[in-house]
Formats: structure tokens, sequence, C-alpha cells
């Protein structure tokens, strides 16, 4: 479990005892113990880029209410026998929700945007921005002609750029290296 995490958890207990500590100090006194998750790099590459680049549309833009911009990133996991599965997850930058995901043995991305159109509802996207990587489920004309079909406008940062779709990395980081979905796993089945 992450640091901040746990210190929510604690927090009333320690109010319970009198006692009070900040963020800050409490990630001081877990690096001390040892007890901090540490990030490990994780060596496979992960975006193989498409052929079409669309404009940033997303840098600068003030989010103020839900269904205005989604964020979208995808993650391999490991299955045993060098097997890999990818996991795609959209969410919604107001809220920080995971409007849409996908478990799936290939790079099937319109199965997460799919079921976060179901989500929000029809006509409710219209204008959306939906930003991601330059990866080709992205880029593939199925998958941006369907962006097209709802009214959603694509976005994709700079190449090597992250920091716009920053909270769909951290909720894949949180999975792997707090929940162990690092894996291997046995198969991919979805329940």
């Amino acid at each position: 479990m992450g640091g901040r995490k746990l210190l929510h958890l604690l927090r009333p207990m320690l109010a319970q005892e009198g006692l009070s500590i900040g963020r800050d100090r409490f990630f001081a006194l877990l690096r001390r113990a040892g007890l901090l998750v540490s990030s490990q790099a994780n060596p496979q590459r992960t975006t193989w880029s498409g052929l079409y680049r669309y404009p940033n549309r997303i840098a600068g833009h003030t989010v103020t209410a839900p269904n205005q911009a989604w964020v979208g990133d995808i993650t391999y996991l490991r299955l045993e026998g060098g097997r890999f599965a990818h996991l795609v997850v959209l969410i919604d930058l107001f809220s920080r929700a995971v409007v849409g995901w996908a478990l799936a043995p290939g790079l099937q991305a319109e199965y997460a945007l799919e079921q976060a159109l179901s989500i929000a509802g029809k006509g409710k996207v219209v204008g959306l921005i939906h930003h991601t990587d330059h990866g080709v489920q992205y880029t593939s004309r199925a998958y941006q002609a369907r962006l097209a079909q709802v009214g959603i406008q694509a976005s994709m940062g700079a190449v090597g750029n992250a920091y716009e779709k920053a909270f769909a990395e951290r909720l894949l980081g949180i999975l792997k290296q707090e929940y162990g979905l690092e894996g291997p796993w046995a198969d991919l089945v979805v329940a």
C-alpha cells in the first residue's frame, strides 16, 4: 500500500490517541524504516507509435466538469509462458474516475472507449478531449473514426511526454506496485 493511502487510513486511529503527523514527516518515518514502496522501471516498451499525430488540446486547458477530458493509457501484464495481456484505462480528468477499461490479449483500446461511452451517456461527450500517447491502438483509423462519430476530439502529447496523462500512468503504476498486478499471471480470465 502506498504511503498516502496508509496515512489516510491511520489518521483516525492517530487522532484517537491524540497524535498528529503531516505527510512529509510520515514519509520520512517510512523512509527511515525502509517501508516505502519503491518504484521500478519497466524495461518493456509499451508504445508503438502510429502514423498519425493529433494536436495537444489538453495543454493549457482547464477542466471544470466531468466528461470534458479523458486521458488514456495502456500497460502490459505478464502471463506465464512469455505471453502478455494488455490493460487499457480511460480516466475522467475532472473526477479522476475510471470511466472505461479493458483487459485483452491484444491492443484493443476500443473496448475501454465503448465502456466509457456507455457510462457517459449518448450525446454527453460531444466536444470532449480524448488525450493519449501516439500508440497504434489510438491512432488507428477505426479508433479515430469512432471518436469522430461521437464528436470527441483526439489529443496527443509530445513523444516521450506523459505529463498530460499522468493520472492514467499513476493508476497503472499503483495497480502494479501496490496491488501486485505485475504478475506473472497464469492466464487471462476476467470475471
